[in-house]
């Protein structure tokens, strides 16, 4: 792999993802309390104190000497450090005791001598770790060593967004309780048809299977115990890992430490191209771990050798020997497959038939789908074309390979000799990618000029301007956003908004204003390391061409559709320790368009949502689980009460993901352009894939109404 050079970029958020999501239904309600543990990122018991020293050393240093705000009082930086450390290592609260994290906060990391008190700190808690792993383990054998009563009236709580620790053992087991319980009533409740009202039949089903599901979650979390411990032990990076990440996450959630693993799926997240198995999986309702999706570009797909709904039973990586399938969740399975350094993975099946196959996957360089632009035809009283952005992408590796604002410029060259009327440019889920792309981007769309305003570590301001004169597409625009849209996509949806150049539709954005640079792992630090990963580092703020920031606010929308985005995903005002958003610089010299119809499109928008009955039963959903996710909530542990919670939630959450399906009062006809269609007689591995787009593109309620804001505003340019 190439090392990287200074890189200013903007990065795509670790919670988001490019691909439309099928929320599913309970999980979301409760995901963070059905995972046993999250131990993100890494360890280090039998790693050198110089070694150790030295990374942590280097660390320090590059954060104060760069960060665009670096923390003054190291008081402040300790407590920072402390708190995101626990909660790294127990975000359920389910390890420590609030004992054990005093213990923890009264060792002091960073002193004002040296930092010889951080690297103790990392040998300590790492001993300390283990022995509390080890006491987590037997209180679970001590749980589950008998059945569990689920006709007390026993409930736990969930909304938090605080971590709680529990003040003794006892406690910590009545908590471990409930959390088994949990997860065994998950586990069964997931069998079950949501369109059947809870009946006896199906309580019986619960009780005559408890004994099987408790042996099952049993087996699963001892095994997660039993490899974290050995994690602990044998991987002298783990810990460590861990408390560099902790560190830079101090000073804002967008500076980061990545192990060469993560650099490297870093920059496959922001590459068109990347080198992959081309396979995706996800975990069904019967917890099992299933293909969800095969890249239609891979070798794999025109194999036919595997198809979506297998059920993958065993992988093997000879190189691997940490990997254990049979004891890993979905979270470790999806990375061990984007970051096996090996070529080649034996995967063992069981096809929809019950057979069972054993295949050979190879890895090799393929389109990356998730950030490949799209293009189509919306074809009714108006021709619209509508583009979907999911990522501002660069190769990091090849500069001969073009970037997104590159692969725009073509798709709307030939989106124009199909005599298009007016644009839509879709940015809902797009988390971001390079700052340079899309600056570059807004030039195809807005004449030479200022896109953004920066401000240094110094005080000091730049105004980043697009430098080509003229432009390649000046009709109708309007642009679709979500709180999936973050960054990058905030930068270009400031400057249309700002310029009056196109109108922005959908839900607030993401608000991460900030940009980061990411420094090359050779001569890492001062001790010559070169091979411990890289340090992406937040190095400025920035603020709209108005002279407004949008950090913590996000992009409000010019017409607000109700988004559930808005309940599902995390916002930078929900980052610990983001950059305050209060700041304000003056306004640079730009001149917006004369643009004063945008208040009666908007007015004719807003009256079609208010007597439109999709539009009235998805915001009544929408706010009804939003007051249900904003309050604090108890599930109750027993069987009845479980699945009915589960089943009127469920009910919820379809209503808010409702689409329309009658095939009535479609204003539009999606079509594919005239290059995409002669690229499917040739490619026919595309032909699904795309028949699946232009279908969810025809029944989506956001996208025919934005359909029919172009056209309002291209009869009000006429």
């Amino acid at each position: 792999m190439q090392i990287l050079t200074i890189l200013k970029s903007t990065e795509k958020q670790a919670n988001m993802t490019n691909l439309r999501p099928k929320l599913v239904y309970f999980f979301l309600y409760i995901r963070f309390l059905l995972v046993i543990i999250l131990f993100n990122t890494s360890t280090s018991l039998v790693y050198s104190q110089y070694r150790d020293c030295s990374q942590i050393e280097s660390v320090f240093s590059k954060l104060n000497a760069l960060h665009y705000r670096p923390i003054q009082q190291l008081s402040v930086l300790d407590k920072r450090v402390h708190k995101l450390f626990i909660e790294s290592l127990d975000p359920d609260g389910l390890i420590f005791t609030a004992a054990d994290t005093s213990l923890l906060n009264k060792r002091l990391i960073f002193d004002d001598k040296d930092n010889k008190t951080a690297c103790s700190f990392s040998d300590f808690s790492t001993a300390f770790y283990i022995e509390k792993l080890r006491r987590a383990d037997s209180i679970i054998t001590i749980c589950l060593s008998s059945p569990l009563n689920f006709d007390e009236n026993q409930s736990i709580a969930t909304n938090s967004n605080t971590c709680y620790f529990t003040e003794n053992v006892t406690e910590l087991q009545t908590a471990w309780t409930k959390k088994l319980k949990l997860r065994i009533l998950d586990r069964w409740a997931n069998e079950i048809n949501d369109s059947i009202p809870p009946n006896s039949q199906q309580i019986d089903s619960f009780y005559i299977r408890a004994k099987d599901y408790r042996n099952e979650i049993s087996k699963s979390v001892h095994c997660h115990f039993n490899k974290m411990i050995d994690k602990c032990l044998n991987n002298n990076q783990y810990i460590l890992d861990i408390f560099l990440n902790s560190l830079t996450h101090a000073f804002d959630p967008h500076s980061d430490y990545f192990n060469l693993a993560d650099l490297q799926a870093f920059e496959d997240m922001l590459s068109s191209q990347s080198e992959s198995f081309g396979i995706s999986v996800m975990e069904n309702e019967k917890n099992q771990i299933e293909i969800s999706e095969i890249n239609p570009n891979s070798l794999i797909f025109s194999t036919k050798l595997l198809e979506e709904g297998d059920i993958i039973q065993d992988i093997k990586i000879e190189t691997d020997s940490d990997f254990d399938f049979s004891c890993s969740d979905i979270e470790e399975i999806t990375k061990t497959l984007l970051t096996c350094k090996q070529n080649s993975i034996e995967l063992k099946v069981r096809k929809k038939d019950g057979k069972q196959k054993t295949i050979l996957l190879t890895k090799e360089k393929i389109s990356s789908e998730q950030n490949k632009i799209q293009s189509y035809i919306l074809s009714g009283d108006v021709k619209i074309g509508y583009i979907i952005l999911p990522g501002f992408y660069t190769e990091f590796e090849d500069d001969s390979i073009p970037g997104c604002a590159h692969d725009l410029a073509e798709v709307i060259l030939h989106l124009r000799q199909e005599k298009i009327e007016g644009l839509i440019l879709d940015l809902s889920f797009n988390g971001g990618g390079s700052l340079q792309e899309a600056v570059e981007l807004a030039g195809i769309f807005i004449d030479r000029g200022p896109i953004s305003i920066l401000e240094k570590q110094n005080g000091e301001f730049e105004t980043i301007r697009d430098p080509n004169p003229g432009t390649m597409y000046d009709g109708p625009l309007t642009v679709l956003i979500n709180k999936a849209s973050a960054s990058a996509s905030e930068v270009l949806a400031g400057a249309f908004q700002d310029y009056k150049r196109a109108l922005i539709i959908g839900g607030k954005s993401y608000g991460k204003a900030s940009g980061q640079i990411i420094l090359p792992s050779s001569g890492y630090g001062m001790y010559g390391l070169t091979s411990q990963g890289a340090l992406k580092l937040t190095i400025e703020k920035i603020f709209r061409i108005n002279g407004k920031t949008y950090q913590k606010q996000g992009i409000i929308p010019d017409i607000i559709f109700p988004d559930y985005t808005q309940l599902f995903y995390l916002g930078e005002s929900d980052m610990d320790f983001a950059l305050e958003g209060e700041n304000q610089t003056k306004a640079a010299n730009f001149t917006p368009l004369d643009l004063n119809l945008y208040s009666e499109i908007i007015a004719k928008s807003l009256k079609r949502q208010l007597s439109d009955s999709l539009f009235i039963l998805k915001k009544i959903a929408i706010d009804s689980l939003d007051s249900l996710f904003h309050r604090p909530n108890e599930i109750i542990l027993r069987p009845k009460n479980f699945l009915e919670q589960k089943q009127r939630i469920s009910r919820m959450i379809e209503e808010a993901e409702k689409e329309d399906f009658s095939g009535e009062n479609y204003d539009f006809k999606v079509k594919n352009d005239k290059f995409t269609s002669e690229l499917l007689l040739y490619q026919k591995n595309l032909i699904f894939p795309n028949q699946f787009m232009l279908k969810s593109i025809q029944n989506n309620l956001f996208i025919r109404e934005t359909y029919k804001i172009t056209r309002d505003l291209i009869y009000s340019q006429k």
